[in-house]
């Protein structure tokens, strides 16, 4: 199990708009292999630094402004609106992941299940086996094909936060004392002069770069923690597609502490599919 490290932040979650944000954010918990796999071409020459990421968003949460209750407000429409997004318990991501790590570049087939508010499955498929990973709040592990480990306390809980960070959950909540919503001037995402909200999630904190003009989430910027640590991650979204009439952007540029992580692309979603128990049981 020595072998086995992180691959890259995902989360999740977040600022996928709902689901890839956690497909993405998944991956900041997997685990990936200290030596690149026998058939793993060579790594490509350095690149230039990467510019500096955007600073992140303040670790204690300031308190909601009528800027920020506005523009939350814009979000929940993009996504659905509170009455469909009401209805969502669960979602099935399918997502094939290019992981740029330290070790190297790696593809990943990425199934996971979110069962808010507080249960995520993932399977990994991974060129050195499959990967479970099971996050809820009595029980943290990995199953591999070294064997079953527990994660430490410190990723369950950031696994934990990823659910929280969730734009769906994050848009069920609005009305929540236990979550604050902040809006603080602008930046640029591409061509969009995005608005910047800086969201409490019942402590778990984030930040979202919105479109003022359609109120997409354009970007998001967490804190997270990871096995290799503490870092901060930008995933930048785009390719909106609808799924179960809510729409969520399919792909995700990751960048983690201004270096390039890789990318996520959606296959499919599935909202509300059948939630087996089982799943999240330890293997014995």
């Amino acid at each position: 199990m020595d072998k086995l490290r992180v691959m890259v932040k995902i989360s999740a979650a977040a600022a996928l708009a709902g689901v890839l944000t956690l497909a993405t954010a998944g991956l900041a918990q997997q685990p990936a292999p200290t030596s690149p796999p026998p058939a793993q071409t060579p790594a490509p020459a350095a690149q230039p630094a990467a510019p500096a990421p955007p600073a992140p968003p303040a670790q204690v949460a300031a308190p909601s402004n009528p800027e920020g209750k506005a523009l939350i407000a814009k979000v929940v429409e993009a996504v659905g609106g509170a009455a469909k997004l009401g209805s969502v318990h669960a979602l099935r991501v399918k997502a094939a992941v290019d992981a740029k790590t330290s070790q190297g570049e790696f593809n990943i087939e990425l199934e996971q299940l979110a069962a808010f508010p507080d249960r995520s499955w993932q399977k990994l498929v991974t060129p050195m086996g499959d990967i479970i990973l099971v996050t809820t709040p009595s029980v943290a592990f990995m199953a591999a094909p070294q064997g079953t480990q527990d994660l430490p306390e410190e990723q369950k809980d950031e696994a934990l936060k990823e659910l929280k960070r969730d734009e769906i959950f994050v848009a069920q909540h609005v009305d929540d004392p236990k979550f604050t919503f902040t809006a603080s001037g602008t930046a640029k995402v591409g061509d969009v002069d995005a608005r910047i909200l800086d969201v409490d999630a019942d402590g778990a904190l984030v930040r979202w770069y919105v479109d003022p003009q359609n109120g997409r989430v354009l970007r998001r910027l967490a804190r997270i923690v990871d096995m290799e640590g503490p870092a901060d991650q930008v995933l930048d979204f785009s390719d909106w597609k609808e799924f179960g009439g809510i729409p969520f952007p399919t792909k995700a540029k990751i960048t983690r502490d201004g270096q390039d992580g890789g990318s996520v692309a959606v296959e499919a979603i599935e909202i509300n599919p059948t939630v087996d128990a089982k799943l999240f049981e330890r293997p014995q």
